[in-house]
């Protein structure tokens, strides 16, 4: 840009010298002569190289205005795009809350499962209201894991265990269900055994 506001200085300035007359009485006859802004300009070279001399500068002061506006486009700051609707976390379930603990089974209930190949042991399951996953732990065979609610009917609730340390089946299906003299019946399907199980537990105060 520096570059051709001097070229076109240097063009405009050489213009005026050569063809500017100042004078009526210095015009030489014969030559034709052009009106600007009441100043006589005379020949066509000279002309021309006024008239290049100012296109130099034109195109400068274009190239630099286009590069601000450019340059004011990138450093704008961008509208933050404004969203409609509740966040995820204050939608409810997609399932209506059906692989959730109710308030009503909230608590640390303990019992003894009974299996069908004759062997018993204690349980030991903890309720928190309204989440997904329960803990359950068996004292006398040293295991841990997590329930998982899958689905609700009624006062019934199908879920699915998993243990996470032991040496417990590892994975099995159970259903819930409150008793209206507070307690739950629970019976439990192994995924990778055969034997069967039942437990009623009882809230501990």
């Amino acid at each position: 840009m520096i570059e051709l506001n001097v070229a076109g200085g240097v063009l405009i300035l050489a213009g005026l010298a050569m063809l500017i007359w100042k004078r009526e009485g210095d015009r030489k006859p014969n030559v034709p002569s052009t009106d600007i802004l009441g100043v006589k300009v005379q020949g066509p070279v000279g002309l021309f190289v006024l008239i290049v001399g100012a296109a130099c500068l034109v195109l400068a002061n274009f190239q630099a205005v286009k590069d601000l506006v450019g340059n004011k486009d990138e450093t704008a700051p961008r509208p933050v795009p404004v969203t409609t609707g509740a966040s995820p976390a204050a939608q409810p379930p997609s399932n209506g809350g059906n692989n959730i603990f109710p308030a009503d089974l909230a608590g640390t209930w303990t019992g003894v499962y009974e299996q069908s190949n004759g062997k018993s042991y204690r349980v030991e399951l903890v309720i928190t209201a309204n989440l997904a996953t329960a803990q359950v732990r068996y004292p006398d065979l040293g295991c841990f894991g997590t329930v998982t609610a899958v689905s609700r009917g009624g006062n019934a609730i199908r879920a699915q265990e998993s243990i996470l340390n032991g040496k417990c089946t590892p994975t099995g299906t159970l259903n819930i269900e409150l008793q209206q003299n507070d307690q739950l019946n629970i019976s439990y399907v192994p995924d990778v055994a055969t034997y069967t199980a039942q437990a009623v537990l009882i809230r501990r105060q």
